[in-house]
């Protein structure tokens, strides 16, 4: 799927089409701007329990902290940002068919 607004295009695959088709994925948009080419990568993550959302979030808060050092934010299950790496994990809620779940972005 794609959708344009000004000069940027979104593409957004879904979790069966690459690169979006690893275990945990639901969607990756890939927004490319005309003039300057790659402007934002979203990973979407398929919706996490609440039992297994910690554990997932720590991997990639301790991936961060691996590269980047320590986030500017409130930490762990909240928002924040490498500014050196212009990154930024976040965790929403996401309403599924029969209960509440929470899925990552990053």
């Amino acid at each position: 799927m794609f959708g344009r607004e000004a000069n940027v295009t979104a593409l957004t695959y879904l979790h069966d089409q690459p690169p979006a088709s690893r275990a945990d994925t639901d969607r990756v948009i890939v927004e490319v701007c005309s003039d300057e080419v790659l402007q934002q990568v979203i990973w979407l993550s398929r919706p996490q329990s609440k039992a297994e959302l910690p554990s997932r979030y720590a991997a990639i808060h301790d991936e961060g902290v691996r590269r980047y050092g320590q986030p500017r934010g409130e930490g762990l299950l909240g928002m924040v940002v490498w500014p050196s790496g212009r990154t930024l994990p976040a965790v929403r809620k996401a309403v599924a068919r029969a209960s509440a779940r929470h899925d990552c972005t990053g």
